[in-house]
């Protein structure tokens, strides 16, 4: 018996490239900036897990000075997620938007990220087991840990069952404090309220920078990286009042530019403390930057950034299988100039091709609220 039409089509769109969203105010630039994050994640990953990469001249050196510390990419992620979880509570507050309902705002995150983080989890569980030889009891354990989101505060040290879950266990103790978080945007007075969150900022950054352990565990959570995300919060403020400072379009691109270089290359002892603020800064010129807002919702590179959950859940693993391949490119007799964009070409390429078919198949169907519903209801008729 042959499907019908309209089953085709379903199915069809089921297989869309693009995020589904519970409103109607899509934002290009935001997946834009998620594709600049993700993209310095998997960078400095390339190095970590499918070294030596090749090349010592000054290309290659600039390019591994940029991108050997991948959790600067983190960091663009955690402004971001103050961004995002900002907006309702911001608008309620800023524009007299409808409340924000706290039981969906949880059910919409349980049901939106948990399914394909937990499968994720389960899918490298046996590559561990067979990889590190481990008892199946200590994985077991890890395991636990992993999906209860504590396995950096109860070990001190990144997951064993896949190592960047660590910034998704800081982004959960965010996601459950932001409905009191957000109550900073009760403040009435513009001035008041954003220079409160400013030296929010600021404190967090001074204390991370001097005070907490980097090494201690303190550094897995959010004490660490607050300044991060009231970043997200000031930037929303700023979206939603509309304020560009009257700044010039070319200025902002030169200013986001100029930002951009400074997260990459600096090694400044004061980094924690500025980088909210370049951050802010990149984003602002993405918003209002002629140049900087083209590219940021150019649409290939926001539809990648739309999919930077499922190929950060999944890339890890896929540079693990690279590995070898890598290797037998850097044990060619390929001049360095060809090995260099090979290994980063090859390694992007299957991280994007498997990151891709995961959310096409289980993060993007998780992004339809009522799916819980639809999957009960077939579920019974079956």
């Amino acid at each position: 018996m042959t499907d019908s039409p309209n089953t085709v089509q379903s199915w069809l769109a089921h297989l869309s490239l693009r995020r589904i969203i519970t409103s109607n105010r899509f934002i290009p630039e935001v997946d834009g900036f998620r594709f600049i994050a993700i993209l310095i994640v998997i960078m400095s990953h390339v190095y970590v897990q499918c070294g030596p990469v090749p090349g010592t001249g000054a290309f290659a050196r600039a390019f591994a000075f940029a991108f050997e510390d991948g959790k600067r990419g983190v960091y663009l992620f955690f402004t971001i997620s103050g961004f995002i979880l900002a907006l309702p509570f911001a608008r309620h507050h800023l524009q007299e938007g409808n409340r924000v309902n706290v039981l969906s705002y949880f059910r919409r995150r349980l049901t939106r990220l948990e399914p394909p983080y937990v499968l994720a989890m389960l899918l490298r569980t046996p590559a561990v087991l067979f990889i590190k030889h481990t008892a199946i009891a200590t994985v077991g354990i890890h395991l636990l840990a992993t999906l209860f989101y504590v396995h950096s505060i109860v070990f001190a040290e990144y997951s064993t069952i896949n190592p960047p879950a660590w910034s998704l266990e800081v982004e959960i103790q965010f996601y459950l404090l932001a409905p009191l978080l957000t109550a900073i945007f009760m403040v009435r007075s513009k001035t008041g309220r954003r220079a409160l969150m400013v030296a929010i900022i600021l404190l967090s950054g001074i204390s991370a920078n001097t005070v907490i352990n980097p090494t201690g565990r303190l550094s897995f959570t959010l004490l660490y990286f607050f300044q991060y995300f009231m970043a997200g919060f000031l930037l929303c403020d700023f979206y939603l009042c509309g304020d560009n400072f009257s700044i010039p379009t070319w200025l902002y691109d030169l200013l986001g530019t100029a930002a951009l270089v400074w997260i990459l290359f600096s090694r400044a002892p004061w980094y924690p403390v500025a980088l909210p603020f370049a951050t802010l800064i990149l984003y602002m010129a993405g918003f209002h930057g002629t140049v900087c807002r083209a590219i940021f919702s150019f649409r290939p590179i926001s539809l990648i950034g739309g999919m930077c959950y499922s190929i950060y859940l999944t890339h890890s693993t896929i540079l693990t299988a690279m590995t070898p391949v890598v290797h037998r490119i850097t044990a060619s007799a390929l001049p360095v100039v060809v090995q260099f964009p090979l290994i980063f070409g090859s390694c992007c390429a299957a991280v994007l091709l498997i990151g891709t078919i995961y959310f096409v198949l289980i993060e993007r169907p998780c992004m339809d609220p009522a799916w819980p519903h639809k999957l009960a209801m077939k579920l019974r008729r079956a």
